[in-house]
């Protein structure tokens, strides 16, 4: 009994040298091409655009935009100088001041770099 556990350790231990001497022994791995993937001559294009929703009108650093829950012809604008614009009648858009709050805020201009301080 003990000399048949005996060789079982050994052929398991043989077997498991043999495991690891294995990748040697067969040698070197080589690299078959891979003929049924086809790449795009031209990576896609990620990213967002932008364009002028609302030709005719101008905004001044404009932050966010946001509409009331449940409706869909009136939007707000937020402006980095202090001010929230509504636009109004989005067929014919026109903008009106809602807030104007510019007094009260520091800003830094983006187009110069300076920082405006109109309290």
């Amino acid at each position: 009994m003990k000399n048949q556990n005996l060789s079982r350790i050994r052929a398991l231990c043989l077997l498991i040298l043999l495991a690891g001497l294995w990748p040697a022994l067969a040698g070197p791995l080589t690299r078959v091409a891979n003929t049924t993937l086809h790449m795009p001559s031209a990576p896609p294009t990620f990213g967002f655009t932008h364009a002028n929703a609302f030709s005719g009108l101008t905004f001044t650093d404009p932050v966010c935009i946001a509409h009331p829950p449940g409706e869909t012809n009136r939007l707000f604008i937020l402006q980095k100088t202090g001010q929230i614009i509504v636009i109004t009648n989005l067929a014919s858009p026109n903008k009106t001041t809602f807030l104007d709050i510019a007094s009260k805020v520091i800003f830094t201009d983006s187009n110069s770099g300076t920082t405006v301080n109109r309290a």
